[in-house]
């Protein structure tokens, strides 16, 4: 259902405690993080795309969109929006989405990915549990799980459920969150 040219809709972007926008734009990105004492002052960002896929049915499928950004909030998302912004990014020829979810994934395996590709359960559990991940300090955890979530970001994933349980020791738990908290 497409929007009419005139409509707009006010879309919230929750992230709790930080001034973060992110909005995946296929061929590259957007990404603003700002400290929260800087957040008061930041200004509007309006993104005029060339196709908006909104992911949700109120607002539709957009050609010709933009979307209105301020703080930590999308504004407004429709056609035509007529707003003043300090910072306009000419999306035209790019495709404009919510990043994506990964709902499983185990970064700290990130350097061996591939090589599972023909095992059974009895295997993974065999060979990876058993074995290689014996031999993982914590910092081999942090660079891994450093790496998988770039590897994440870098794909769409603005969200990933973390099935980091390789945590022999508390600094291999504590170098997992690490590596997540700095991605």
């Amino acid at each position: 259902h497409p929007l009419p040219p005139t409509a707009t809709r006010r879309v919230p972007l929750s992230r709790e405690g930080r001034g973060l926008i992110k909005v995946l734009i296929l061929g590259w990105e957007y990404h603003c993080e700002v400290p929260k004492r800087e957040r008061d002052h930041m200004t509007k960002t309006l993104i005029k795309a060339g196709w908006i896929l909104s992911m949700d049915p109120n607002i539709g499928d957009i050609e010709n969109g933009e979307i209105l950004l301020e703080n930590d909030h999308i504004l407004e998302v429709g056609r035509n929006l007529s707003a003043q912004a300090d910072t306009v990014i000419d999306a035209s020829s790019k495709i404009v989405l919510p990043g994506l979810i990964n709902a499983h994934i185990h970064s700290w395996q990130t350097g061996l990915r591939a090589i599972a590709g023909n095992w059974i359960s009895a295997d993974y559990f065999r060979i990876m549990h058993a074995n290689l991940a014996l031999y993982y300090t914590p910092e081999d955890t942090y660079l891994a799980g450093l790496i998988g979530a770039l590897t994440q970001i870098s794909a769409g994933s603005t969200t990933i459920m973390e099935w980091c349980h390789n945590n022999a020791t508390p600094d291999h738990s504590d170098r997992a969150v690490d590596a997540l908290y700095e991605s």
